[in-house]
């Protein structure tokens, strides 16, 4: 038993060390997540669908959206709890969206989010562009021109083994008839 608890606790140190904490998670879930689990959970999709939104935006090239919630489990009678926290990233080609529009966008998505509690990075960047690849005709096939000689001669390769193979069959079935 000690070996299979060092083989999970192993499991779970490398993918805490790779970044992968969606495998640490699933390995602590339970069939019945609790209530912080399902909140936490919201909270990354609400995240994700914010940073897909965030890069339909004029000029965002990259987007990435933090979002921290208090815990209500350790609220005080007497204090109400703090505002949600929001962190965003973004990666510009060009003067991209006023922040009034992001913080709009962020304080309306996440529930308890104040203007104040909101937090808005933004990165110059060239814009991404996609390399250009020319593209040759090959027989009836398009290949980039870096593989275009190599194609050549794996057909030309083909070919010769193909003619090769019928003159034998043709030579063989020759020699059956005689």
């Amino acid at each position: 038993m000690k070996a299979l608890e060092q083989a999970a606790h192993l499991v779970l140190l490398c993918s805490a060390c790779m970044g992968l904490a969606g495998a640490a998670r699933a390995q602590s879930a339970s069939f019945a997540p609790s209530y912080l689990e399902a909140r936490q959970r919201a909270a990354e999709r609400t995240a994700g669908q914010l940073e897909q939104t965030l890069r339909l935006m004029s000029d965002v090239t990259a987007a990435r959206v933090h979002i921290g919630q208090p815990d209500p489990s350790h609220a005080l009678i007497d204090k109400p709890l703090p505002a949600a926290r929001v962190s965003a990233w973004l990666k510009l080609a060009g003067p991209g969206p006023d922040d009034t529009s992001v913080r709009a966008l962020l304080a309306s998505a996440v529930p308890d989010a104040s203007y104040s509690s909101i937090h808005i990075t933004r990165q110059r960047g060239k814009p991404e562009t996609v390399p250009v690849t020319r593209l040759q005709n090959v027989g009836p096939f398009r290949v980039t021109a870096v593989s275009a000689p190599w194609l050549r001669a794996l057909l030309a390769v083909m070919l010769a083994t193909n003619v090769v193979l019928c003159s034998l069959l043709l030579t063989r079935w020759r020699r059956s008839d005689s």
